[in-house]
């Protein structure tokens, strides 16, 4: 079965979100190119994680670390996986001074209230 041009497909919001419930996310129209020999592609297509880059050189002055990143290759379609993978890397470079500390994050702080009781609002939080 193959196509020529722009395939296109819909969906509808169902039901609404509501009282803080999840909003709908993504679009509710998606097209596609095709050419003749082809049918339009309906399976999922998942993210694809690029090679990555070469090691960025050596700051043993500062923080002694060097870096290597790596870029999304193919987003994902059509409902298929998410990327999940870092996409920037760091690496030891230098000798391990005494007291070195790995990067940490504080807990998140508790959320603020809503801005709304019910039917939308927003609300926050920090760490």
């Amino acid at each position: 079965l193959g196509c020529t041009g722009l395939c296109t497909r819909t969906r509808d919001i169902v039901r609404q979100n509501s009282c803080g419930g999840a909003a709908c996310e993504g679009p509710l129209h998606d097209s596609a190119y095709c050419d003749g020999a082809s049918a339009c592609e309906t399976s999922p297509k998942d993210c694809k994680l690029g090679p990555w880059g070469p090691w960025s050189v050596c700051n043993a002055n500062v923080t002694q670390q060097r870096e290597r990143r790596r870029g999304v290759q193919d987003l994902p379609a059509r409902g298929g996986a998410e990327c999940d993978g870092a996409l920037l890397e760091t690496q030891d470079c230098g000798p391990t001074a005494s007291g070195s500390r790995d990067c940490e994050m504080s807990s998140w702080m508790e959320w603020s209230p809503c801005t709304m009781t019910c039917g939308g609002g927003q609300r926050g939080r920090l760490r």
